[in-house]
């Protein structure tokens, strides 16, 4: 599981793979008035263009900011007040009666930890910390088995229940904790580019933190162009472009927020069923999907099971999803069917 909520804008970028708009490169002309908005939010920094009146530009930054306030008031685990870390402190196994917003990502988190037999997995806060990832930042050590053990036998998101009707929460241990941090983000695109589509806005391209939501044309007229990053440590370099005109994408990856003993890469992203940092040949998974919330999630939880694994259950699922692999000759794509008509260009 990703653990990235709050941190820094870089540690927030790394975290998830950097996806870069190309909004200039498929076309000449300009088919419409473009503005863009932008501030700091979930440890990182969100962007919004859109085309629309000037009156927009001046009534959304203020409108946006509020929506990203309430939201890191739920679901932060930086934020010690928010709702969400007052239920981690808790000790109580009772409903706790929270937010829609916080019940539905939640509720969200728990349908997509189904899907992927649980590799993604929101309560495997307590095994992102011990490596040193969570919000307590620890040396760059390895745990010993036995502290992975014990860590590990708090991980449960089967313990985790929610009432959306109520809306409430409960945990059946005291100390279940709750980590969105790899579908917060999401959530929050979702939340923006509803926002923008109650004002009339039918063009636009929203992003925080390296996840995206993009309808309609771009300031081109053209479809949007997303830069997917080749999955490697030490410089930023394009692997492959693909081409939206409605959806949301988002990438998981090993190559940038990881620290290596003896030669051995140890990532950010924990397997819940094993307790250890991933390490496989898998380098990303990105996805597409209606939902950025849904995309950010899959993408995390794809990334655990990595290939063939996650491969293979994309293809089940009927998931539009490319990974990564580190082979032989290189780097390696690996695209489902559903993927692969996005495609563009590739360095290879």
């Amino acid at each position: 599981m990703i653990s990235a909520d709050m941190k820094s804008p870089i540690q927030n970028l790394v975290a998830f793979g950097l996806l870069a708009v190309l909004t200039g490169c498929l076309s000449d002309e300009p088919t419409s008035k473009w503005f863009e908005v932008n501030g700091a939010t979930m440890g990182t920094t969100y962007s919004v263009k859109f085309a629309g009146q000037e009156a927009d530009a001046d009534s959304l930054q203020s409108d946006i900011d509020t929506l990203l306030d309430s939201l890191n008031g739920s679901l932060s685990t930086y934020q010690a007040d928010s709702e969400l870390s007052r239920f981690n402190a808790s000790r109580s196994i009772g409903w706790t009666q929270v937010s829609p917003e916080l019940s539905e990502v939640i509720e969200a988190a728990l349908a997509v930890s189904t899907i992927t037999n649980g590799a993604f997995d929101i309560t495997v806060a307590p095994l992102v910390e011990l490596w040193g990832f969570g919000p307590g930042q620890t040396d760059e050590a390895i745990p010993p088995d036995d502290v992975i053990e014990t860590t590990l036998a708090a991980v449960d998101y089967g313990a985790l229940h929610v009432d959306s009707a109520l809306p409430a929460i409960r945990k059946d241990s005291p100390t279940l904790q709750v980590d969105l941090s790899a579908i917060a983000k999401g959530y929050a695109v979702d939340r923006i580019a509803a926002l923008l589509e109650s004002r009339g806005i039918a063009d636009y391209l929203v992003e925080i933190g390296g996840e995206l939501k993009a309808r309609g044309r771009n300031d081109r007229g053209k479809s949007w162009a997303v830069a997917i990053e080749k999955p490697i440590s030490g410089a930023r370099q394009l692997q492959r472009i693909i081409t939206i005109d409605s959806g949301a994408v988002a990438t998981s990856g090993d190559y940038r927020n990881f620290f290596e003993v003896d030669d051995e890469r140890y990532s950010h992203i924990v397997d819940p069923d094993t307790g250890n940092s991933t390490s496989s040949e898998t380098a990303s998974v990105t996805v597409l999907d209606p939902s950025a919330m849904r995309a950010d999630a899959l993408a995390t939880g794809l990334m655990v099971m990595g290939a063939p694994e996650g491969y293979e259950l994309a293809i089940e699922r009927e998931i539009p999803a490319m990974f990564i692999v580190r082979g032989e000759n290189g780097l390696e794509e690996r695209a489902t069917p559903e993927f692969e008509s996005y495609l563009g260009e590739s360095d290879q």
